[in-house]
């Protein structure tokens, strides 16, 4: 798994796809118009001027966790079907045992799973 490690440049590149694979669009009007804004890292539309980053909406939102970590997480999830522990976690991503526990809870939440498309648990 630790040759996955993705870099932060990777996982936001991942991120941006996963999001809007169909092109940028803004989360409040959905306009097409976006701008990039520098040395931000943030994007803003041109119709409503609104703001927004990557992981605006998204659990990984306001967290000091970096995006690189919290798809390593992910990855592992995926991997092991929800199955992974928060310990497991916490050896692959190098983060404290509390931060492992949120982001697998926040990460295995069934809305979180359908959203992402992933099947958690085997579906009777």
């Amino acid at each position: 798994m630790r040759e996955f490690a993705p870099g932060l440049r990777d996982s936001l590149g991942v991120m941006t796809f996963v999001r809007w694979h169909d092109g940028l669009r803004c989360p409040r009007c959905a306009h097409k118009h976006i701008s990039r804004l520098r040395n931000q890292g943030k994007y803003e539309c041109a119709a409503c001027k609104y703001q927004f980053s990557i992981t605006s909406g998204t659990v990984m939102h306001k967290t000091r966790v970096p995006v690189h970590v919290w798809t390593m997480a992910l990855a592992l999830l995926i991997e092991t079907r929800g199955e992974a522990s928060a310990k497991s976690i916490q050896r692959l991503t190098w983060v404290s045992y509390p931060t492992a526990w949120r982001m697998k809870k926040l990460l295995n939440s069934p809305s979180r799973g359908q959203a992402l498309g992933v099947p958690w648990k085997e579906e009777q």
